[in-house]
């Protein structure tokens, strides 16, 4: 079996260029930044859909409410684990005397949170037929982080 014997220096100039290499290509971050469009946001309430709602997220800037809609004869309650408006303003619906939409974000006594926040709710739906469904956990609602 030939042996070729490799010198020193070809061997220290291959492991530079290598580390090189494997230092540039992976040092290199795409950052991803987000938009989202400010204003009320509507979310439609299903019981027909997947999640009984049919928006996976909405973000709430400073000013913004939430409109919950559902068709006639349709009865829902949402209640947040933490409310961004304070524990006062939990639930919100067409059952029961709720408001069917949310103050405008923030709410004192609650301020906007600094760094972007998530808040989870809950939503139990009554159809037109009187059927109860058992409470869907839909995705959340994002606020803060803002610059005002």
């Amino acid at each position: 079996m030939p042996f070729f014997p490799i010198g020193a220096g070809y061997t220290t100039r291959f492991t530079l260029v290598l580390l090189v290499a494997l230092t540039a290509s992976g040092s290199q971050r795409k950052e991803r930044v987000a938009t989202y469009t400010c204003g009320d946001q509507h979310i439609k309430v299903d019981h027909t859909l997947p999640k009984g709602v049919d928006r996976k997220a909405v973000y709430l800037c400073g000013g913004d409410k939430i409109i919950w809609d559902a068709q006639p004869n349709v009865q829902f309650e949402i209640d947040f684990d933490e409310s961004p408006w304070g524990p006062n303003n939990a639930k919100f619906g067409n059952k029961n005397g709720l408001n069917p939409y949310t103050p405008k974000f923030p709410n004192s006594p609650t301020p906007a949170p600094k760094d972007p926040t998530v808040f989870k709710y809950t939503i139990t739906i009554v159809d037109n037929n009187g059927h109860s469904y058992p409470p869907f956990d839909p995705h959340v609602v994002g606020g803060g982080g803002l610059a005002y």
